[in-house]
């Protein structure tokens, strides 16, 4: 497994189209159907992936084989690393993905921090695992009468 950072038009539909397949299945019991596809087209179309890039955040495409498994993106924000997103298909799932990114991410020795639906109980339960700390809560309005109700969650050295 390897990590590719993402720079190209191609690259960045790619994760969009990733995401397309992974948000319904991932959030089919936590999210009504409408809040998914706005949800998608807010933070994951390729229009909203060039402005997070011109933000600050870097994507990266996880890969084996030049099979794309899935993708994280992160930022610098002060005295920690935000990680925005950790997506993995389906079939990937299980395989200790989330594990490597977070070891990854450690080597740029900096807390990371994420935030994770507060429903979510398989990626509460993997982020857990991995020696994250629930920290704070946050409800977030994010437009059209949808807010994100997140637990925030820290992992240190």
């Amino acid at each position: 497994m390897y990590f590719e950072l993402v720079d190209t038009d191609i690259e960045i539909s790619n994760i969009s189209t990733i995401a397309q397949i992974i948000w319904p299945i991932a959030y089919k019991d936590i999210l009504e159907s409408n809040q998914i596809k706005y949800m998608l087209d807010k933070f994951l179309s390729i229009n909203a992936i060039h402005e997070n890039i011109k933000d600050g955040y870097t994507y990266v495409l996880i890969k084996e084989n030049d099979i794309r498994m899935g993708f994280f993106a992160y930022k610098f924000i002060n005295d920690h690393i935000f990680l925005s997103k950790l997506y993995i298909l389906p079939k990937f799932q299980k395989l200790g993905i989330a594990k490597s990114v977070i070891s990854h991410l450690k080597n740029f020795n900096q807390p990371i921090r994420l935030t994770v639906n507060k429903y979510n109980k398989i990626a509460i339960m993997v982020y857990e695992k991995l020696g994250f700390k629930r920290i704070d809560s946050v409800v977030t309005d994010i437009g059209s009468g949808f807010v994100m109700d997140d637990y925030i969650y820290e992992k240190g050295d």
